[in-house]
């Protein structure tokens, strides 16, 4: 077997291996992440059983190598995988591809994800290429057994955080000075005042969806402002507040600063004295159970 050929496909499994484990950490999560992608609400049950199959895919080209059936699967993934996101992306407004679960240290912005997509399926197409056309499967039996035990503890824990996450981390912002986050170069809060920072895309349903409740933290006085941030051009921006109505000043940055300060949308914080003090990402609970089940914990 070609080394240089073996290494590559060592990459490539490694890849779908910890994008598989990312995943898997918060499958309820990734549910979320493909509704806002523009998935009907009924076909997000197709987050429990990916991750497990990345993961095994991930195996099988770390232990086989460069087999001609599996490259094929995983350009057809890869593929797939970007044009979703490409959809959801310039369509739906998500700037997160979510390619990597939980595992936020190695999340990127836009622009790399399809450039870092763009290399793996050059790299998928140059091993097609060159992998021997009469390559068989061929695996021994512990390889099948490693497989087995793999794919039944993947699926088992897939199944698992669908229901419960088997690792939430706390948001990088929640308990940091306002002042100390990238949100001080669009922001200027006053420290006796609380606010909802609304982080939105104009095309995005699970924006839209969130913004009635957004707007009632205000008119039921949970806060005393609310700050909406966004992207885009101006038309999309006055079709928004034409459509919804926000009771909430609308302001427009740079969508790279936006990807660096909401990886998902919508993306809320609450800000008491100048600190974020809780941070909802994806779905926005109403005011009332806010102010009802959190509010009392934040004080």
């Amino acid at each position: 077997m070609n080394r240089i050929a073996y290494a590559l496909t060592v990459v490539l499994g490694l890849f779908f291996l910890v994008s598989g484990i990312g995943k898997i950490l918060d499958v309820s999560e990734f549910r979320e992440l493909l509704f806002a992608y523009g998935v009907p609400n009924a076909l997000t049950i197709i987050a429990a059983p990916i991750p497990p199959l990345e993961i095994l895919l991930g195996l099988t080209l770390i232990l086989r190598g460069p087999t001609r059936i599996f490259l094929i699967v995983s350009t057809a993934v890869l593929v797939g995988f970007t044009a979703a996101f490409a959809y959801a992306h310039f369509v739906q407004g998500v700037v997160d591809c979510g390619c990597f679960g939980r595992i936020d240290v190695l999340q990127t912005s836009p622009t790399l994800s399809f450039g870092r997509n763009a290399l793996l399926i050059a790299l998928c197409i140059y091993l097609l290429l060159t992998a021997s056309k009469s390559s068989r499967f061929v695996m021994s039996k512990w390889q099948y057994r490693l497989l087995v035990v793999s794919g039944a503890l993947a699926f088992t824990l897939a199944g698992a955080s669908s229901v419960q996450p088997l690792y939430q981390p706390d948001h990088p912002y929640l308990n940091e000075l306002v002042n100390s986050t990238e949100l001080r170069d669009f922001l200027a809060l006053s420290p006796d005042s609380t606010y909802l920072i609304f982080l939105l895309s104009t095309n995005c349903a699970s924006c839209w969806d969130a913004v009635e409740n957004v707007k009632a933290y205000k008119s039921d006085g949970v806060v005393d402002e609310i700050i909406g941030l966004t992207y885009g051009d101006e038309i999309d921006i006055m079709e928004f507040r034409d459509r919804f109505q926000p009771n909430f000043e609308l302001h427009a940055i740079e969508k790279e600063s936006f990807s660096e300060l909401a990886r998902q949308t919508p993306t809320v914080y609450y800000v008491q004295s100048g600190v974020i003090k809780h941070v909802q990402v994806n779905n926005v609970m109403s005011a009332a159970r806010f102010y009802e089940e959190t509010l009392a914990e934040i004080d």
